[in-house]
């Protein structure tokens, strides 16, 4: 289900405009937003969702990994 939630996400943001008092997309927003946090993978989790001027937004927190250090990288690097 997580998984199903995230690709809906992703795919209604890549694909299509989105319009924030669209029924459907409220919908998308609430399924995302109720259970939050929701753990995605070891290292992912969802915290929320918003829709803010035409724009799907989601929150995700990005915790370390024994490979990778996320903590590490500095603003400038997440920005890029």
């Amino acid at each position: 289900m997580k998984k199903i939630i995230w690709t809906l996400s992703m795919l209604l943001t890549a694909t299509f405009a989105v319009d924030c008092d669209n029924a459907f997309i409220k919908a998308v927003v609430s399924m995302i937003d109720e259970p939050a946090p929701t753990r995605v993978d070891e290292n992912s989790v969802i915290m929320g969702a918003t829709c803010e001027n035409e724009i799907l937004k989601t929150t995700f927190i990005i915790n370390d990994s024994e490979d990778i250090k996320f903590s590490k990288f500095t603003k400038d690097q997440i920005d890029e």
